[in-house]
Formats: structure tokens, sequence, C-alpha cells
């Protein structure tokens, strides 16, 4: 945040000097932010290329774990580690759906935040 001196609390007019360094510090702190968003809208686009990558990876793995009769048998007929295997794979899609899920509204609100900050 930029440093300012301001008038009212000073107690006297501002000379020249403290008039100039006001919009010298309001002008470098425009700079830096504007760079700040930038750095995060480039970062968004990677998140949100990344995003697309996870949602791929998921979709091919919720293909694989697809329950099909004619690959694993009727699922009453499966043997005790057989169904304690499938449970776990059906928590590690719902595992790995909900931390994608998590990284989404993560990456939605830092592009909220962007656009908040005219990025």
């Amino acid at each position: 945040m930029a440093v300012l001196t301001i008038r009212s609390v000073k107690g006297e007019p501002l000379t020249n000097t403290e008039v100039d360094d006001n919009f010298l510090n309001l002008n470098a702190d425009v700079i830096t932010n504007a760079s700040d968003i930038s750095t995060l809208n480039t970062n968004v686009s990677t998140s949100a290329s990344d995003i697309s990558t996870n949602a791929s990876d998921i979709s091919t793995n919720a293909s694989n774990i697809s329950l099909n009769n004619s690959d694993i048998g009727i699922l009453t007929n499966l043997s005790t580690t057989a169904k304690a295997d499938l449970v776990v794979a059906i928590n590690e899609v719902n595992a790995a759906m909900t931390a994608n899920n998590n990284l989404i509204n993560s990456k939605a609100d830092a592009i909220a935040m962007a656009i908040a900050l005219g990025g």
C-alpha cells in the first residue's frame, strides 16, 4: 500500500515534493498491482488447463471402473475380497471427484477475485 503524506495528518499544507512523492508512491502501487493481476491471470489460465486435464482423467478412470457383468460377474457372486476392492476403487473415484470439485471452486474464486481487481 502506498505511503502517502496527508495534509490533515501533517497539520499544514504539503510541500511540492510531498505531493510529488504521493503521486510517485501511488503510481508504483498501480504498477505492482497490474503485475500481480497479470501473474494471477497466468496462474488461472494454467489452472483451467489443469482442471480440464483432471476432468479428462476422472472420466477415463470412471470408464475404467465401470461395472460390466461380463467382466466381473454379478455383484452377489463376488468374493468378499473382490467386493472390498470394488468399494476401495469407488471411494478413490469419489475422493478424486471431490478434490477436482474443490480445485474448480478455488480456481473460480481466483477468477472472481481477478475480475473484481480489474484483471
